[in-house]
């Protein structure tokens, strides 16, 4: 139905002048313009496609971007894959791992000479988000790999866990998306997180996409902890993404959508992206209704295991996270 973490692991990095994040006004702390974007990636097609969006999302907001590798020095994968590199013994293992991600970025990224590129220690998802605290980032994107056509199942740990610890947005795209999401899916439920979730979707949207305000309402079956959310008729629930919708910049493409659950949250959302061709789908880090002040909500981590959607995840302002951005100048 449609209408119109203070204790983090301590992580060494290779040092870059350029990343260290300008001192912030309060204002200036809501925009993505002129912040700092961290791109992470391991070298995968997904992490290549992850590449290409920060490269479009840096140039429009003017944004400080920075490649990132993670090197778990314990992961001997990791180690034998740099050691046997033509570099003497005096090469830092961390200085390799920069100059091979620097020139592997710069078979895709044109502007790659303008990006930080730092390789940091420690494991994957705990030197990701450490980083990007330490520069203040404002959006952390990477990728998120696909269903396997064998059906193996992925665990998707990196990414749960940097979404889990980050202070700042989570894009996690599929290969899929090479630039700005055209049509995002908001799951929201009326609260002030669903502010921020949509503020967060526009800074990502394509200048003529379009995002969706999508709410789940419960079927009258649902028991448990879905009973505290009252299901709303249609008319009450339109009222409410309407009043959501007017927080939003006016000069910007939304649309309004009421789903009926199905067999659950995630799934309705992700049903809902399928048929309105949404390239992206955006949630809080925790449902107001179900979570209870998880780690990482059912909802978000159950989007992360389908790996079927590229999906921005927006941490809770209870976690201490700095506030988002329309990025269309509101």
């Amino acid at each position: 139905m449609r209408a119109s973490s203070q204790n983090s692991p301590v992580v060494y990095s290779t040092f870059d002048s350029r990343a260290v994040a300008p001192a912030m006004t309060e204002g200036d702390a809501q925009r993505l313009d002129g912040r700092v974007l961290v791109v992470a990636t391991d070298g995968s097609q997904e992490s290549r496609a992850a590449t290409a969006v920060a490269s479009v999302l840096g140039r429009r907001h003017g944004a400080t971007t920075v490649a990132l590798r993670a090197f778990d020095y314990s992961a001997a994968s990791d180690r034998a894959e740099v050691v046997v590199a033509p570099w003497g013994r005096s090469y830092d293992l961390l200085d390799i791992a920069r100059h091979l991600l620097t020139q592997e970025l710069a078979r895709d990224i044109a502007e790659v000479e303008r990006w930080t590129v730092r390789a940091v220690a420690g494991r994957p998802a705990h030197a990701i988000a450490a980083e990007a605290r330490a520069l203040d980032a404002a959006l952390v994107v990477m990728g998120l790999r696909r269903a396997r056509h064998d059906g193996a199942a992925l665990t998707h740990d990196t990414v749960l866990q940097v979404m889990r610890e980050s202070r700042a947005p989570v894009l996690a795209t599929t290969g899929a998306l090479a630039g700005a999401p055209k049509r995002i899916v908001v799951g929201v439920d009326f609260g002030l997180e669903s502010v921020r979730v949509a503020r967060a979707a526009l800074a990502v949207l394509d200048d003529e996409g379009e995002l969706v305000l999508a709410n789940v309402q419960p079927e009258p079956r649902m028991g448990g902890r879905m009973r505290r959310a009252a299901s709303l008729g249609d008319e009450s629930a339109f009222g409410a993404l309407e009043r959501l919708r007017r927080t939003l910049p006016a000069s910007a493409n939304i649309s309004l959508e009421v789903l009926r659950e199905r067999d659950d949250v995630a799934m309705s959302l992700m049903v809902a992206a399928t048929r309105l061709r949404a390239d992206c789908i955006a949630v809080g880090a925790h449902s107001r209704t179900l979570d209870d002040g998880a780690k990482l909500g059912v909802v978000a981590s159950a989007l992360v295991r389908t790996g079927m959607k590229s999906l921005l995840v927006v941490p809770s302002v209870r976690r201490g996270a700095a506030p988002v951005s329309t990025g269309r100048g509101s």
